[in-house]
Protein backbone atom coordinates (compact mmCIF):
# COMPACT_ATOMS: atom_id res chain seq x y z
CA UNK A 1 0.00 0.00 0.00
CA UNK A 2 1.37 3.42 -0.93
CA UNK A 3 1.57 6.08 1.73
CA UNK A 4 1.65 9.85 1.56
CA UNK A 5 3.82 12.27 3.51
CA UNK A 6 2.85 12.92 7.12
CA UNK A 7 1.51 16.38 7.90
CA UNK A 8 3.17 18.27 10.77
CA UNK A 9 0.86 18.83 13.73
CA UNK A 10 1.18 22.63 13.41
CA UNK A 11 -0.15 22.42 9.83
CA UNK A 12 -3.01 20.16 10.90
CA UNK A 13 -3.95 22.58 13.67
CA UNK A 14 -4.16 25.49 11.21
CA UNK A 15 -5.93 23.36 8.60
CA UNK A 16 -8.66 22.23 10.99
CA UNK A 17 -9.07 25.70 12.52
CA UNK A 18 -9.61 27.19 9.05
CA UNK A 19 -11.88 24.35 7.88
CA UNK A 20 -13.95 24.83 11.02
CA UNK A 21 -14.33 28.60 10.72
CA UNK A 22 -13.31 30.14 7.37
CA UNK A 23 -15.73 29.88 4.42
CA UNK A 24 -13.20 31.15 1.86
CA UNK A 25 -10.62 28.60 3.01
CA UNK A 26 -13.23 25.82 2.92
CA UNK A 27 -14.01 26.74 -0.70
CA UNK A 28 -10.30 26.74 -1.58
CA UNK A 29 -9.84 23.34 0.10
CA UNK A 30 -12.69 21.86 -1.95
CA UNK A 31 -11.36 23.32 -5.21
CA UNK A 32 -7.62 22.90 -4.65
CA UNK A 33 -6.58 20.91 -1.57
CA UNK A 34 -2.86 21.35 -2.32
CA UNK A 35 -3.14 25.16 -2.35
CA UNK A 36 -5.15 25.08 0.88
CA UNK A 37 -2.56 22.85 2.55
CA UNK A 38 0.23 25.21 1.51
CA UNK A 39 -1.78 28.15 2.85
CA UNK A 40 -2.06 26.22 6.14
CA UNK A 41 1.74 25.92 6.27
CA UNK A 42 2.56 22.63 4.53
CA UNK A 43 5.58 22.47 2.26
CA UNK A 44 4.92 22.12 -1.44
CA UNK A 45 5.94 18.43 -1.33
CA UNK A 46 3.70 17.72 1.67
CA UNK A 47 0.78 19.57 0.08
CA UNK A 48 1.11 17.77 -3.25
CA UNK A 49 1.50 14.36 -1.61
CA UNK A 50 -1.31 14.72 0.91
CA UNK A 51 -3.79 16.54 -1.32
CA UNK A 52 -4.38 13.42 -3.40
CA UNK A 53 -5.83 11.66 -0.34
CA UNK A 54 -7.68 14.72 0.97
CA UNK A 55 -9.88 15.48 -2.04
CA UNK A 56 -13.49 15.60 -0.95
CA UNK A 57 -16.76 15.44 -2.82
CA UNK A 58 -18.54 17.09 0.11
CA UNK A 59 -16.92 18.81 3.06
CA UNK A 60 -18.34 18.24 6.53
CA UNK A 61 -19.99 21.28 8.08
CA UNK A 62 -17.95 23.55 10.34
CA UNK A 63 -19.49 22.22 13.57
CA UNK A 64 -18.67 18.62 12.64
CA UNK A 65 -15.07 19.52 11.85
CA UNK A 66 -14.75 21.41 15.13
CA UNK A 67 -16.25 18.60 17.19
CA UNK A 68 -14.13 15.98 15.40
CA UNK A 69 -10.83 17.85 15.56
CA UNK A 70 -9.18 15.35 17.91
CA UNK A 71 -9.98 12.38 15.67
CA UNK A 72 -9.06 14.32 12.53
CA UNK A 73 -5.76 15.42 14.05
CA UNK A 74 -4.94 11.81 14.82
CA UNK A 75 -5.77 10.76 11.23
CA UNK A 76 -3.90 13.59 9.59
CA UNK A 77 -0.72 13.38 11.63
CA UNK A 78 -0.33 9.64 11.11
CA UNK A 79 1.12 8.18 7.95
CA UNK A 80 -1.90 7.91 5.68
CA UNK A 81 -2.71 5.02 3.38
CA UNK A 82 -4.78 5.80 0.34
CA UNK A 83 -8.14 5.30 1.97
CA UNK A 84 -10.82 7.99 2.31
CA UNK A 85 -11.76 9.24 5.76
CA UNK A 86 -15.46 9.81 6.44
CA UNK A 87 -16.96 11.68 9.35
CA UNK A 88 -20.36 10.93 10.74
CA UNK A 89 -22.72 13.55 9.36
CA UNK A 90 -20.50 14.40 6.37
CA UNK A 91 -22.56 12.55 3.78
Amino acid sequence: MATTPQLPSAVVTVLLEKLGTDDAFRALFQQNPAAALEQAGASHAQAEGCSKCLKVSALADKATIQSSSKALTSMLTASMGQQPHLLAGSR
